[in-house]
């Protein structure tokens, strides 16, 4: 009997999702502004792609033509398949990951439990599953935080916070907010929000809650962007403040916000990054973060 007469419907289907999910690996593939938690599903989608594809190398290997050891071996070779898949889409180009390099060994493995049949396979690959979702399932919960904190935009008081920030020059640990110390290793040391697009258009201004350590005041610049990527200086909303050592209540008027530097209007519905800059010569320097926060109208 050949491998086609032995393939189910079921079979099929999971040989032809296999071969659309390795052309998708293959691709480039680029959805800027989505957001940490839609790339920690998109990451782990590399769970089912591989899954299906070691599905796909054991079913074809199912004949009675081909011996056990030759079937251990077709698997063994879909698990190599994973880094040498992740080194190629850097030359096609696309991001190559260590936690694409994880889930992906992790997906093979759990195709390979699902096709054995042993009794502590199938727990084990519910198992491999469940430790998989962990983090795009603890993202999307924070993500829901976060949206129930709003106008609040960051309170830095959560272990998963860092993932929504671009972190330069910076030492960060979570003590009762964001205790930054200033390194020198970059030009200008920042922190800059880059989670997603959002929609400041109702906030009558901005607010920052900052304990600055030390006897000498410190220079912050705040940069808004209303277009991903990197924008030309004058194409938006830049403002340097001196913070006085102890607490500081940065507060930046909604009239100051809706102008780029050109004067042109910002598009506050857009807001795509928010960066806090400082200078390398002061690398050594301390500080705070307890709160960014939109001002809003109170209403009655």
């Amino acid at each position: 009997m050949t491998v086609e007469q032995r393939l189910t419907p079921l079979g099929l289907g999971v040989l032809l999702a296999a071969g659309v999910f390795l052309l998708l690996l293959l691709i480039p593939i680029s959805i800027p502004g989505t957001g940490r938690v839609f790339h920690a599903w998109w990451d782990f989608a590399h769970v089912p792609a591989f899954a299906c594809i070691a599905l796909a190398v054991l079913t074809l290997f199912r004949s009675d033509r081909f011996s056990p050891g030759w079937r251990l071996s077709a698997w063994l070779a879909t698990l190599l398949a994973v880094p040498g898949i992740e080194i190629l889409q850097g030359f096609l180009g696309r991001e190559q990951s260590i936690v694409d390099l994880a889930y992906g060994v992790t997906g093979c493995l759990l195709g390979g439990a699902l096709v054995v049949g042993h009794r502590t396979a199938r727990p084990l690959a519910i198992l491999l599953g469940l430790c998989a979702l962990a983090y795009p399932v603890l993202l999307w919960g924070e993500d829901r935080r976060i949206e129930q904190m709003f106008p609040v935009v960051s309170a830095f008081d959560s272990a998963l916070e860092k993932t929504r920030w671009h972190i330069q020059g910076c030492d960060v640990e979570l003590r009762q907010g964001w205790e930054v110390t200033l390194r020198d290793d970059v030009k200008y040391p920042r922190l800059a929000l880059l989670d997603k697009r959002q929609d400041w258009s109702a906030a009558t201004g901005l607010g920052l809650d900052i304990v600055l350590h030390g006897n000498d005041p410190l220079d912050m610049t705040v940069v808004m962007d209303d277009a991903p990527g990197v924008q030309a200086y004058d194409n938006r909303f830049q403002q340097t403040v001196r913070l006085a050592p102890g607490t500081n209540h940065v507060h930046f008027a909604r009239a100051a916000l809706a102008r780029k530097i050109s004067g042109q209007p910002m598009n506050l519905k857009n807001v795509s990054g928010l960066g806090l800059y400082f200078n390398r010569s002061d690398a050594g320097r301390r500080l705070r973060l307890t709160s960014l926060f939109l001002a809003t109208e109170r209403k009655e």
